[in-house]
């Protein structure tokens, strides 16, 4: 069936097709031809026919007469072929346009859509009610959905267009779907970016739509200090404001969604790094029931010491050395200071790679304790990372350094005994025989397992003994190199400096690019050869996952080893016994893709992760969320407290005249996880 696409001038007040007027009004009669041949007259008003040239004719799957005239009773019209959606509660038609993937597969992207609005260091505000609109040229009209909107404001060297009004999503939806059909699996898209750095522009799911048939939405957020500043009272003043943007979303998309072919009822959120972290916070807020069903998180968790309490501290800290630079008009600054500031003073301003701030009125408890208390959202989980998760391979001139654990501690935030670090040490010692001597290599994978693989076996061993549904882990391990994969250059290079090779090597954020099937951001030739067969079977699984939370794929019905099968332990092994490691997982590998367990080395790297944790080390706390908020509320309060705003405390122990060089672990805090961040996201769209 063909669908009529046609976009109008913007400046259109009403169409005429055939046109009379009954009682006054404009009134529209037109033959449309049904997918049988059978002919229907319809009348509508003229808004209502231009509606339906844009809109309607698309939802309802019919094909306008080719002899059908259409005139403008107020102005021109300019009738060019594009994707529209008609949203009947706020009166108005989206008008899209249809890009085509590297592979010649077409789809239907609506760009730009405003989402919420927001004051600075202010929660979001879902826009959903018609009042929303009344002073919108756009009510009753049509609204420009062709053109991406500039990203969230943050500090860039390239001359990118950021600005704070920034609440947009882009909606992906397969070009030949008709509202003839069954509505389609959603999946949102998080990105990540250490919540400093992203846009949605830079994420175009062309291939995961066009090839399985579902619609993706990739949503913006608040980044850095204008999403997640903190206040001297931590609790609803902003901390968390980046996730409650995405929140915000989530609810649009949960009411707006079927107008472009979605089910609503069947939402997926997914996500990598800082977004896997986000997908993990939605997933134990109270809020997010009923707004997405299952969940996929690429590398990250949300219960971790970096994303516990510890991330309070480092929120006030950077707060604090921010508040330094400003010349107030009497000190100590304080956040109003920065609320008098332009965007582009204060984006520049902002040296630190600020974290979300726990915010009580969100979590009575830390998420790690919601999880354990069965406290999901989604009935469904998938979870997995990479070999060698980490970012240190990124960093710039990375040769240069003295590669030592300093490091490691430095970029994880350990705050643990000299003990438990040396039996890391022990753990991750570069005379083992999987490391063959590199140095470089065993912080890369301690530093990858401390903050994402083994904390991601945890979640998973924690969720599946508490969820009506599965949970299934994944390990990919596939290094990619040689042209056109550019950023492959960037981990073979360092690899060859250091004398090491694995060729199931893969660093952070490269599982984005097997996600999207090339260039996140849809540019270059995309993948061939066997690294676009573990491509389509990685989109494929992910796909099926969303559609009925089975990860399977076509290999799976000719290969036994292939079959996906979930996390299953029974309620009594206890995460502190670290059954986490006993977890198996979907292996990704350069030899192909099978079911696998961890092996004895693994596990206890992993035993020795988990003890790094002051959540794995000590006795867990009551199942019972209410009964932690007192002890959760006296953690918190003992690390801010001590932090007053405008005091001289160092952030990470950086004093203010520390100037970072190359042998500095401090440059891991400030410079390298900003340049580690900024290389990560500029790498993975240069396949």
């Amino acid at each position: 069936m063909m669908n009529i696409k046609i976009i109008l001038s913007l400046s259109v007040a009403s169409i005429a097709i055939k046109c009379g007027c009954v009682n006054g009004t404009d009134v529209v009669g037109r033959n449309v031809v049904r997918n049988d041949g059978s002919y229907q007259k319809t009348k509508m008003t003229a808004h209502e026919a231009a509606g339906s040239i844009v809109g309607e004719s698309y939802r309802r799957g019919l094909q306008m007469e080719e002899n059908t005239t259409a005139t403008n009773t107020a102005a021109a019209v300019s009738i060019v072929i594009a994707p529209s959606v008609y949203v009947p509660d706020i009166n108005a038609t989206y008008i899209g346009k249809t890009v085509t993937s590297s592979e010649g597969v077409k789809v239907d992207a609506f760009l730009g859509i405003k989402f919420a609005t927001q004051e600075r260091f202010e929660a979001s505000k879902v826009l959903l009610d018609p009042s929303d609109f009344e002073d919108d040229d756009s009510n009753g009209m049509f609204i420009n959905a062709t053109t991406y909107k500039p990203a969230c404001a943050q500090p860039v060297s390239d001359g990118t267009a950021t600005t704070e009004d920034c609440l947009y999503l882009d909606i992906y939806r397969p070009s030949n779907y008709s509202a003839d059909e069954e509505p389609l699996p959603v999946m949102i898209w998080v990105y990540g970016g250490g919540f400093h750095s992203g846009a949605s522009e830079s994420f175009k799911p062309l291939k995961l739509v066009g090839n399985e048939n579902v619609i993706v939405v990739v949503i913006n957020y608040r980044l850095g200090v204008f999403g997640f500043v903190p206040t001297d009272t931590v609790n609803g003043t902003g901390g968390m404001n980046g996730i409650m943007d995405q929140l915000q979303a989530f609810k649009w998309i949960q009411e707006r969604i079927s107008s472009f072919g979605g089910d609503e009822s069947i939402v997926t959120a997914f996500g990598e790094s800082a977004g896997s972290m986000s997908i993990c916070f939605l997933s134990v807020m109270e809020s997010s029931k009923g707004l997405f069903r299952r969940a996929i998180m690429e590398s990250r968790t949300c219960i971790t010491d970096s994303t516990s309490t510890l991330s309070t501290v480092d929120g006030f800290k950077f707060l604090d050395k921010t508040l330094a630079t400003l010349d107030c008009p009497s000190k100590p600054c304080d956040v109003n200071d920065l609320k008098s500031l332009t965007t582009e003073q204060l984006k520049n301003e902002s040296l630190f790679l600020f974290p979300p701030v726990y915010d009580r009125n969100i979590f009575p408890v830390m998420p790690i304790e919601l999880f354990k208390a069965g406290e999901i959202v989604p009935t469904d989980i998938l979870i997995g990372a990479n070999t060698y998760d980490s970012g240190i391979p990124y960093i710039p001139n990375a040769s240069a350094l003295d590669y030592n654990f300093s490091i490691v501690w430095d970029y994880t935030g350990i705050n643990a005994s000299e003990e438990i670090k040396n039996n890391v040490m022990t753990a991750y010692s570069p005379d083992l025989p999987m490391y063959n001597g590199s140095t470089f290599a065993a912080i890369s994978q301690a530093d990858g397992d401390i903050n994402g693989l083994c904390f991601v076996r945890e979640l998973a061993a924690i969720a599946s003994t508490k969820m009506s549904g599965n949970v299934y882990t994944y390990l990919l391990g596939y290094l990619i190199s040689g042209d056109p994969f550019v950023y492959s250059g960037y981990q073979n290079a360092t690899r060859k400096e250091t004398g090491f090779d694995d060729p199931n090597w893969t660093s952070h954020g490269l599982d984005i690019g097997f996600v999207f099937g090339g260039a996140a951001d849809g540019t270059g030739p995309g993948m061939t050869g066997k690294p676009k067969e573990v491509s389509d079977e990685i989109i494929a699984r992910w796909a099926n996952f969303a559609r009925s939370g089975n990860p399977q794929a076509p290999s799976s019905s000719s290969d036994p080893a292939a079959i996906w099968q979930p996390v299953v332990l029974d309620d009594s092994n206890s995460a502190k016994n670290n059954e986490a490691s006993n977890v198996q997982f979907l292996y990704f590998s350069s030899d192909g893709v099978y079911m696998v367990e961890a092996d004895e080395s693994k596990r206890e790297q992993c035993t020795t992760v988990l003890s790094t944790s002051q959540y794995f080390r000590s006795e867990p706390m009551s199942a019972d969320p209410s009964s932690n908020t007192t002890e959760y509320a006296e953690s918190t309060d003992e690390r801010t407290t001590a932090l007053p705003i405008g005091s001289d405390a160092d952030a990470n122990g950086i004093a203010e005249n520390d100037t970072p060089s190359s042998g500095n672990v401090a440059e891991l805090v400030i410079s390298v996880r900003r340049a580690i961040v900024v290389t990560i996201v500029g790498v993975i769209f240069a396949w």
